[in-house]
């Protein structure tokens, strides 16, 4: 029995990878990596820097060609798919873009519809509808008319982002969706992608470099380091403070999140070694009325 097929056992996965080995000429970063993404779920990948996350999110979009292994959707090579089928079922949000010179707002979420263009089916009412619910969606509906290199990173990053939801694809891909923005537009941001996840169904994968957002809006965790994967599961059961030392070499506590109830982790700190603080009165995993909450 293969590695997938030994994963087939658990759930269906209509995007999984096995065996990858992946680098960049004689230097490799991931080797024998296999993995599912679980359907309609919203999956982050963690760990610490140069560990391979973005190196895996962009073998998953054949944006990287592995150097042994396969992925596949729907079980088929996704090199081997015709460009635009795989766009109509995959979105992906790069962690770099670059806007054409001069190029507006609206031109160029207007590009995420460029999947579902045909020679007998061009501009319809419903490419409009779906532009103007993902300017809506990431707030960029008033900056329509403006250049996209007159805005500001933070600004440009949501436009990036509406373009990718405007090509309304079941699979969507985000590498660091969230770097330029303030905390306020992360946490609608990540809110919008839940929101996404859980009324539309919509599978996510999402690296992100904050513990305690992926622990919050993703429902499925990949934590990799040097280049593998050391844990895979729910954050509610994944999250100890084991395994963030392991990672991430970080002393810490994690406690109940008091609006969530998810996991919440608290780094330690180098003052905390010579002058420790109290224990946390909520310590991880909750008690069990904040475990009631979150099985509700």
């Amino acid at each position: 029995m293969t590695a997938l097929e030994a994963l087939d056992v658990v759930a269906p996965a209509r995007l999984q990878a096995e065996g990858l080995s992946l680098g960049y000429g004689q230097h490799i970063i991931c080797r024998d990596l296999s993995v599912r993404i679980p359907d309609g779920r919203f999956t982050a990948i963690v760990g610490p820097n140069g560990c391979g996350k973005s190196t895996l999110l962009r073998s998953l979009c054949r944006l990287m060609p592995p150097l042994a292994g396969r992925v596949c959707l729907d079980g088929k090579d996704i090199h081997r798919l015709p460009t635009r089928q795989l766009a109509r079922q995959m979105g992906l949000l790069p962690q770099s873009s670059q806007a054409p010179s001069g190029i507006t707002v609206v031109d160029l979420v207007a590009r995420g519809r460029y999947p579902h263009q045909a020679l007998f089916r061009q501009w319809s009412d419903e490419d409009a509808a779906a532009v103007s619910q993902a300017m809506a969606a990431t707030g960029v509906a008033e900056l329509s008319e403006q250049e996209v290199d007159q805005l500001s990173g933070g600004q440009r990053q949501r436009v990036w982002v509406a373009m990718v939801l405007a090509q309304q694809t079941p699979l969507l891909l985000l590498d660091e969706p969230t770097t330029f923005l303030d905390i306020a537009h992360q946490i609608d941001l990540l809110e919008l992608f839940r929101a996404l996840n859980r009324a539309a169904d919509h599978t996510l994968v999402a690296v992100l470099h904050d513990l305690n957002q992926a622990c919050r809006y993703a429902d499925h965790l990949i934590v990799m380091a040097n280049g593998g994967i050391v844990a895979e599961g729910d954050p509610a059961t994944l999250m100890t403070v084991e395994l963030v030392s392991e990672v991430f070499a970080l002393d810490c506590v994690i406690i109940e999140d008091p609006v969530s109830h998810t996991p919440l982790m608290i780094p330690r700190g180098r003052s905390a070694q010579t002058h420790p603080p109290e224990t946390p009165s909520s310590l991880w995993p909750p008690t069990l009325k904040g475990r009631e909450h979150v099985d509700k």
